[in-house]
C-alpha cells in the first residue's frame, strides 16, 4: 500500500484492519492518531478493526478501540456478527473472558442483535457448548435470566431464553448451572412452551448429543419443571414426544413386550432408556407418564397422546406405565437430584447385538466397544479421540485384551455338536495372524514414506531442487526455493506452480 494512509488491500482492510489483525497496539494507537475516520469502516467481508482484533483474541487492541468515544461495536459483518457475537464463538480462554468482560462493560454494546443463523451473542456460546463464558455473560447480564425476550409460537431460536436454548440445543452443564442461578424451569414462551418442550423437539445427532439431551430431560423434571403445561395448540411435552415418535420407525413389539413384562415403576429416565436403547424417544415417553404426565390431556383439535400414537403397542405401553406413576411429591432438589448416570445407555459401535459399550480404554477413558467385540476387533488407537490405546478394562476393572481371538487349547476334545472344530480354529487363527501382518506392513509403509517425506525436506532446504549442485539462496513469495541462477529463469514456481511475484534473497 505504499505511503498511502488510506489505501486498502485486496480484501478492503485498512492499514488499522491489519494493525488490529495483528495485534499491534503501538501501531494501533498511532493510526488513529492519523486515519481516525477509518475506526469504524468494514472491509470487504464487513469486518470492523474491533472483529478482526476479537477474532485474534487481542485483549489490548480491543480495550484500546473500545476506549474511543467514535467507536461502533454494534456492526455487523455479512455473517450479522458483531464483535460480542464473535468472542462468544471462540475457544476458552484467558483472553476470551477478557474481550468478553470488556465488551459487556461498555453501555454502548447490544445484546439482542441476531446474526443470519438468527442467534444473538448469547446464544451463539450456548450452541457450542462454552459453559464459562456463558456463566460469565448471564452473571454480567442478569436481566436476560428471567425475561422471555419476546418469544413466539414458532420460536425462532434467537429469542429464547437462556434456559429454553440449552434446552433445544442440549447443553447439559449450561441448562443446570442456569438452573442453579434462579431460572424458572416453567416459564413459558410466548407460544406457551417451557424448556421441557424444546428438549424433546429434536432427536438427530451423534450418540453423545443423544445422551446430554436425556440427561438434560432429566434435570429440568428433577428441578420441578411442570409435565402438563399446554402451549398455544395444547400440546404437553408428551403430546410432542409421540409425535417424534411417529416419525420414527416403529419399535420391535419384542422389547416393548418384555419390558412391560418387568411390571416396575422405575423414575429414572437413565436406567428406563439403558432397557430400550436404542429407542431413546420411546423411553421419555415412557418416563413422562410414570412421572405424571397427563395422557388424556387434549390438544386444541381434541387429540390426546394415546390418540396421536402411531403405533398400537406404544400405545398400550403409555396407558399402562401412566398407572406406575409415583404420588404427588415435592419436586427434588438439584443438589439431591441424582445425575444422568450413561454407562447403562451407551452401545457398542461394532458390529454386535446392540450390546452395551462395557469396556473403558486407558488413557482417554471413551467406551465404544463391548467385551464381545473388542476380542475379534485389532483396534490399536481410540475411534473417537484416536489416541494410542494403551489398556483396555471392563467397567468392573478387568483387564480385557484388544484383538485376541479366543480359541479353545484343546479344540479337537470338543464334543460333535458344540464349540470350533480344529479346521475351523486353525483358519482363525491364520486368518488373524495375516490381518496382523498385514496391518504390520502397513505401519511399516505408514513410517518409511514419513522417512522419505522428510529426506525430502532436507534435500530441498540443502541444495537448488533444479540444478541439485548449488545451495538455495533465494526464497519467493509462495515459500519455496531455488539457487540465485536457476530462480532467475524462473516465472512461476517450480513445486507449487504460482506466479513469482516477489524474490528474496536468503542471508546465511
Amino acid at each position: 500500500m505504499g505511503g498511502d494512509r488510506e489505501g486498502l488491500d485486496s480484501m478492503g482492510n485498512t492499514l488499522l484492519h491489519l494493525a488490529a489483525k495483528g495485534g499491534h497496539v503501538g501501531t494501533v494507537e498511532g493510526l488513529l492518531l492519523f486515519i481516525p475516520q477509518e475506526l469504524n469502516r468494514p472491509n470487504g467481508d464487513g469486518d470492523t478493526a474491533v472483529h478482526l482484533a476479537t477474532r485474534g483474541l487481542h485483549a489490548a487492541c480491543v480495550e484500546r478501540l473500545l476506549s474511543l468515544d467514535h467507536i461502533q461495536p454494534n456492526i455487523q459483518n455479512k455473517n450479522g456478527d458483531t464483535p460480542l457475537h464473535v468472542v462468544t464463538g471462540m475457544p476458552e480462554s484467558e483472553n476470551k473472558r477478557a474481550i468478553l468482560g470488556r465488551l459487556l462493560s461498555c453501555i454502548r454494546v447490544t445484546v439482542h442483535l441476531r446474526n443470519v443463523d438468527d442467534l444473538t451473542a448469547l446464544q451463539n456460546g450456548i450452541v457450542k457448548g462454552y459453559h464459562a463464558s456463558t456463566m460469565e455473560f448471564l452473571q454480567a447480564r442478569p436481566a436476560l435470566l428471567p425475561g422471555t425476550m419476546g418469544t413466539t409460537a414458532i420460536c425462532p431460536t434467537a429469542m429464547l431464553p437462556p434456559l429454553h436454548s440449552a434446552a433445544l440445543f442440549a447443553r447439559r452443564r449450561i441448562l443446570e448451572s442456569i438452573i442453579e442461578l434462579g431460572a424458572d424451569v416453567n416459564r413459558a414462551s410466548r407460544g406457551g412452551r417451557t424448556p421441557l418442550h424444546f428438549s424433546v423437539l429434536t432427536w438427530s445427532g451423534s450418540a453423545d448429543r443423544i445422551l446430554e439431551r436425556l440427561a438434560c430431560i432429566q434435570a429440568l423434571i428433577n428441578a420441578g419443571c411442570n409435565l402438563n403445561i399446554p402451549d398455544v395448540d395444547g400440546a404437553t411435552p408428551l403430546h410432542l414426544i409421540v409425535k417424534e415418535l411417529n416419525n420414527m420407525p416403529q419399535p420391535p413389539e419384542e422389547i416393548i413386550k418384555s419390558f412391560r413384562a418387568i411390571g416396575l415403576m422405575n423414575s429414572k429416565l437413565d436406567e428406563l432408556a439403558a432397557k430400550l436403547r436404542p429407542h431413546w424417544a420411546l423411553s421419555v415417553a415412557a418416563y413422562f407418564c410414570i412421572r405424571g404426565a397427563d395422557i388424556a390431556a387434549t390438544t386444541e383439535d381434541g387429540a390426546t397422546p394415546v390418540n396421536l400414537c402411531k403405533w398400537p403397542v406404544v400405545a398400550e405401553m403409555l396407558v399402562e406405565f401412566a398407572g406406575y406413576r409415583s404420588k404427588p411429591r415435592l419436586p427434588e432438589s438439584m443438589l439431591a437430584a441424582t445425575e444422568f448416570d450413561s454407562s447403562g445407555v451407551t452401545m457398542c459401535t461394532f458390529n454386535c447385538e446392540d450390546n452395551v459399550a462395557d469396556v473403558i480404554f486407558s488413557p482417554c477413558e471413551h467406551r465404544v466397544v463391548c467385551r464381545e467385540c473388542v476380542r475379534t476387533t485389532p483396534l490399536r488407537r481410540c475411534p473417537l479421540c484416536y489416541l494410542t490405546i494403551q489398556s483396555a478394562s471392563t467397567l468392573d476393572g478387568s483387564t480385557v485384551e484388544i484383538g485376541v481371538v479366543r480359541v479353545q487349547p484343546n479344540v479337537s476334545r470338543v464334543p460333535s455338536g458344540g464349540g470350533l472344530s480344529e479346521d475351523e480354529a486353525r483358519r482363525i487363527a491364520e486368518e488373524a495372524a495375516a490381518q496382523a501382518k498385514q496391518q504390520a506392513e502397513h505401519e511399516k509403509h505408514i513410517e518409511l514414506r514419513a522417512l522419505r517425506d522428510r529426506l525430502d525436506e532436507l534435500e530441498m532446504a540443502f541444495q537448488c531442487a533444479i540444478c541439485l549442485d548449488s545451495k538455495p539462496d533465494m526464497v519467493f513469495g509462495c515459500g519455496h526455493t531455488a539457487c540465485q541462477g536457476c530462480a532467475s529463469a524462473l516465472s512461476i514456481c517450480h513445486i507449487c506452480r504460482k506466479t513469482i511475484e516477489k524474490r528474496q534473497p536468503i542471508f546465511s
